[in-house]
């Protein structure tokens, strides 16, 4: 029994062909990988978001206490982009 594409009506030969052969267009979805988070992992990833950089920062002030400032900004700048970068992976989540 032949296939044929839903958009231009061409016959498909093969019951196994994603795309249409003469106009392109994709003929079968492409199945989804949905991996089930469980919440354990979603609570730790927040709490990681918000204690990682939070020490970093911590951090960060006490050399700049003890007059190392490269230090400071160093970790300062390390901090704020694990922040940013915590929070842009969280936000895959929702």
């Amino acid at each position: 029994m032949p296939n044929f594409c839903p958009t231009c009506g061409a016959e498909i030969q093969y019951k196994e062909a994603e795309i249409c052969p003469k106009c392109g267009v994709r003929i079968k979805e492409t199945p989804k990988a949905d991996l089930p988070i469980s919440k354990n992992v979603i609570i730790l990833s927040y709490v990681a978001a918000i204690i990682v950089p939070l020490i970093g920062i911590i951090l960060a002030f006490y050399f700049l206490i003890k007059g190392k400032v490269l230090h400071f900004i160093g970790l300062l700048a390390v901090s704020i982009f694990m922040w940013a970068f915590w929070w842009g992976v969280l936000s895959v989540f929702k």
